[in-house]
């Protein structure tokens, strides 16, 4: 018979654990991908990608980013127009890097720091 391992940390299960949606946990792994607080026994959220949001740290997302979709808890922020995304997230359209709270053009084809929309 195959060790059960932990979808989170990998390891072999060997106590107690909880499964959710066909993925077992160790009760200490199964906890809020934000805040890491246990989700044992309480309310929770799981996004598109995956990731298991506290009550708390859903309720306390200020926005969702409009490229990955991910609620927006603390940090850092882009806003552009009604739209908003992580610094991590707002990427140049052409090169990929971080455009961040830099100066940015916008064209049909995305958002291009200012390296790039002078090629």
């Amino acid at each position: 018979m195959p060790e059960e391992r932990c979808d989170k940390c990998f390891k072999v299960i060997v106590d107690d654990f909880l499964s959710f949606k066909g993925s077992n946990y160790h009760t200490e792994c199964f906890t809020c991908s934000h805040c890491q607080l246990s989700l044992d026994g309480k309310k929770f959220a799981v996004q598109e990608s995956g990731r298991m949001l506290c009550a708390t740290c859903l309720q306390n997302a200020s926005f969702t980013c409009n490229i990955c979709d991910e609620p927006i808890i603390g940090g850092k922020y882009v806003e552009y127009r009604t739209s908003h995304y992580h610094e991590d997230c707002f990427l140049c359209a052409k090169c990929r890097k971080q455009i961040g709270q830099g100066k940015f053009s916008v064209t049909a084809n995305g958002f291009f720091c200012t390296l790039c929309k002078k090629l």
